[in-house]
């Protein structure tokens, strides 16, 4: 089991179940009385990871992963799902952040290219072809874990080394690195 995120309602979790055959989607209420079980919300032959809830907690994006190992980005509201971008699975899987306002969904794809694509809601859900702000240099983390509510910072933390400092660089939508710290 995978528990990724809480809806900013503070009304559900949501977290992924997979094994290398399957995977399932689903959210748990926080609210109510008796006993809360979990609700499936979606459920496949590929793997699924990593739920996350858009600012408003009507969607939820994900990723999938096939048996070739190639991983797909999923946004779907709790009735449909639709394709993001398609990429293929390396060492981990990237992290999809969304703008705060919703209307856009950041991910890193393999090559570390971090990526954008414009999100509507209205009146269906659909989304812009991903594009490309900017490319990380090789030597520069490999994830970004934060977004500015803007969406004109990210936020790269190196991977772990222990107990030693570390340093956290924030770099502007061009990629520049804007502080280090």
């Amino acid at each position: 089991m995978n528990l990724t995120d809480r809806s900013s309602d503070r009304r559900f979790l949501t977290f992924a179940i997979s094994d290398l055959s399957r995977g399932r989607l689903d959210t748990l209420p926080l609210e109510g009385s008796g006993e809360r079980r979990p609700v499936e919300i979606f459920h496949s032959d590929m793997r699924i990871f990593d739920p996350k809830f858009s600012p408003d907690s009507r969607f939820l994006s994900y990723l999938m992963i096939d048996k070739a190992n190639k991983m797909e980005v999923f946004v779907r509201p709790l009735i449909r799902r639709r394709l993001v971008d398609r990429g293929r699975f390396l060492q981990a899987a990237p992290a999809r952040i969304w703008r705060r306002d919703g209307k856009e969904l950041y991910y890193v794809a393999p090559d570390q290219a971090v990526m954008v694509a414009d999100v509507r809601t209205s009146p269906t859900l659909s989304f812009t072809t991903p594009r490309v702000p900017f490319r990380q240099d090789a030597k520069l983390p490999d994830r970004v874990s934060y977004v500015s509510a803007d969406g004109e910072r990210f936020l790269a933390p190196p991977p772990a080394r222990g107990p030693q400092l570390q340093q956290l660089t924030i770099f502007d939508r061009q990629g520049a690195p804007m502080q280090s710290g």
